[in-house]
């Protein structure tokens, strides 16, 4: 797909799945397939760029893909259910956070994983330490975009289990 028809094969996957919930539990659209693309799209979730100066038009681009995969995969967990989201995100975005990612893939988990943390608080309290510890390695990354995401995913885990004790 081209970046301008990603947005909207996201509206429109989620906009299927409100008019049809059955539609995503049958194998032959590959659920999993919609649900592990999510974190890979946040990759471009943008602000400023590490330098501190304004985004590009390219940039622009990226951050409109990156809301776009944000808010389908927040719709996707409230509609599909936390638990199948869980189920394979979490695999997905531990792929991203692999030695061998690019910073884009590790900034794409890390804030996946802060938006997962509302929708699937439940879900997630059996993985808290581990990706605790995930995500407070990420603090040290050498880019400045991975650590930015990795505190701001800290600080919507720590906003989003509040009432879990490690």
């Amino acid at each position: 797909l081209t970046s301008a028809l990603v947005p909207l094969s996201l509206q429109f996957l989620c906009h299927a799945h409100d008019v049809e919930p059955d539609w995503a539990m049958r194998p032959e659209p590959g659920t999993g397939v919609i649900v592990s693309g999510g974190p890979g799209v946040l990759g471009g979730m943008g602000g400023v760029d590490a330098e501190g100066m304004h985004r590009s038009e390219e940039e622009e681009e990226e951050e409109e893909l990156s809301d776009a995969a944000a808010v389908a995969l927040e719709r996707l967990a409230m509609s599909l259910g936390a638990k199948e989201v869980v189920q394979v995100a979490l695999p997905s975005c531990a792929q991203l956070l692999s030695d061998n990612a690019s910073w884009q893939q590790r900034r794409a988990a890390l804030l996946a994983i802060g938006l997962l943390g509302e929708s699937c608080n439940k879900e997630l309290k059996t993985e808290l330490v581990g990706l605790c510890n995930a995500v407070a390695h990420h603090t040290q990354h050498p880019h400045p975009r991975v650590r930015h995401a990795a505190l701001e995913c800290m600080s919507r885990m720590a906003n989003d289990h509040t009432d879990t004790d490690f």
